[in-house]
């Protein structure tokens, strides 16, 4: 009975965990749907790895900037220890780094504090800009 009570909890664990990771409103990245995500709108590319200490220390800031910005761009991120080829292709070695696209074209490099606040207005700063042209 405690067997069956211990893998019952697992399954129940396991299917919570996954349960939070589908409601996130980043969009997953692999090395077969990069290339299609980034060539329309634009598009918030987070590259990291899993063992990355800062990578994790931003990924709550990450979710709510995809939230906010849902409907206006697309916010993704790629995994670039299971996804190595786009990473080497796009010579990304160091983690993390965000790339902003727009239609497939690369427009900047984000820099400066890594926080919500700030993925936010430097993705409405491109926007607004792209407007006024």
């Amino acid at each position: 009975m405690k067997v069956i009570s211990v893998f019952v909890f697992l399954v129940f664990s396991f299917l919570l965990i996954k349960s939070q990771d589908s409601e996130s409103d980043v969009f997953q990245l692999t090395d077969e749907n990069f290339d299609s995500t980034i060539s329309e709108g634009f598009t918030l590319v987070k590259f990291y790895s899993p063992w990355c200490k800062h990578c994790k220390q931003i990924e709550n800031d990450y979710k709510e900037t995809a939230t906010a910005l849902k409907n206006k761009a697309t916010i993704a991120e790629i995994n670039c220890e299971k996804f190595k080829k786009t990473c080497v292709d796009l010579h990304v070695f160091s983690f993390p780094t965000i790339y902003l696209y727009k239609d497939g074209d690369q427009l900047a490099t984000f820099s400066g504090e890594r926080n919500a606040e700030n993925f936010y207005d430097f993705v409405q700063k491109y926007r607004k800009h792209k407007e006024d042209l």
